[in-house]
């Protein structure tokens, strides 16, 4: 059964209705532990500072696996999952330069990255369409940069393990400047129309 599109809750069945609540749910809790997390690192607690950060990552994929398992999408889960990924992934950054004392030697990359992808997520929110693709390579490029952050949070110092997340990281970056290219050229051209 697809459940998407304008539907009001309300003219749905049931299941429907549950399963709308249970993905648009597990996408707001996100905002939450990305918050609780930032507060950990603020307070110096790199432990609690990854727990919260990585529950904040299980409820993207869970709402992400659910939402396609299920076929549910509504326009207020798609625009606060862009949003809790905005918070994150520019929380994450802060996190990383509070608690790793010589993270400034890597920032460059890090922060190159995390831009792109803010940009993605700015420009799809306010032109209300999806710029960030899930591609292989954004996914590999995101995960190795998030695990990499958590690693050196928890241990506390940048080492050359940043080689293979700087990588997917450079290579995530020319895709997500081709899309952010493409989507600026629909916009102008539907302004434009």
């Amino acid at each position: 059964m697809a459940v998407s599109g304008p539907a009001h809750p309300r003219q749905l069945p049931a299941e429907a209705r549950v399963r709308r609540l249970i993905v648009d749910g597990l996408t707001t809790l996100r905002l939450p532990f990305v918050l609780l997390a930032t507060w950990a690192a603020l307070d110096g607690n790199s432990l609690a500072t990854v727990t919260f950060g990585a529950t904040a990552v299980a409820t993207d994929i869970a709402d992400g696996i659910l939402a396609r398992r299920w076929q549910v999408e509504t326009e207020w889960g798609s625009n606060f999952d862009s949003l809790a990924d905005f918070f994150f992934y520019t929380l994450l950054l802060v996190w990383t330069y509070l608690l790793v004392p010589d993270f400034r030697a890597v920032v460059g990359v890090i922060v190159a990255f995390f831009s792109a992808y803010a940009v993605m997520i700015g420009l799809g929110f306010v032109f209300r369409r999806t710029i960030a693709e899930h591609a292989p390579l954004s996914r590999a490029a995101g995960t190795a940069l998030v695990l990499t952050a958590f690693y050196y949070i928890g241990v506390g110092y940048v080492g050359w393990l940043l080689m293979a997340p700087a990588l997917f990281g450079a290579a995530d970056l020319v895709h997500r400047g081709i899309n952010v290219v493409k989507a600026v050229r629909e916009i102008r051209d539907e302004v434009q129309a």
